[in-house]
């Protein structure tokens, strides 16, 4: 194993025994769980977006099966946040077939609040524009 990798080895390591793994807390459809990260940690995460699986496994986080990095905690860059399907088989990731459908329809819900988020944006830089005046 070449020098680079070692080093790399030893800082994922490292930032593992430095990891903090909140309790979980739940709503009706997921489970949820904060993980806190050095500091030094963020600059080797991707910017911009949240990480798939192997990636947040590759960085020495370590949790069960169907866990996914979902938002990042916008006061604290170090804090990331993960959350699972209620019922999720732990070995395997699987979620509840019964569930499928809540996070579907979940899902649209957000996405449904999040394009009228974007209109009120867009009515509101139009009034900015035009001095205030409605027409």
């Amino acid at each position: 194993m070449d020098t680079r990798m070692l080093s790399l080895t030893q800082q994922v390591a490292n930032w593992a025994d430095e990891m903090d793994y909140s309790d979980k807390y739940c709503d009706d459809i997921y489970e949820y769980r904060r993980v806190t990260i050095p500091r030094n940690m963020v600059t080797a995460l991707p910017v911009g977006r949240t990480m798939e699986e192997w990636e947040w496994r590759q960085n020495g986080i370590t949790m069960s099966r169907g866990w996914e990095h979902y938002d990042h905690h916008a006061p604290e860059a170090n804090v990331l946040l993960f959350r699972r399907v209620l019922g999720t088989d732990p070995k395997t990731g699987q979620i509840p077939p019964k569930m499928a459908l809540k996070v579907q329809q979940r899902n649209q819900y957000v996405h449904e609040l999040e394009q009228e988020r974007q209109r009120m944006i867009q009515e509101q830089a139009q009034r900015e524009q035009t001095g205030g005046m409605e027409y």
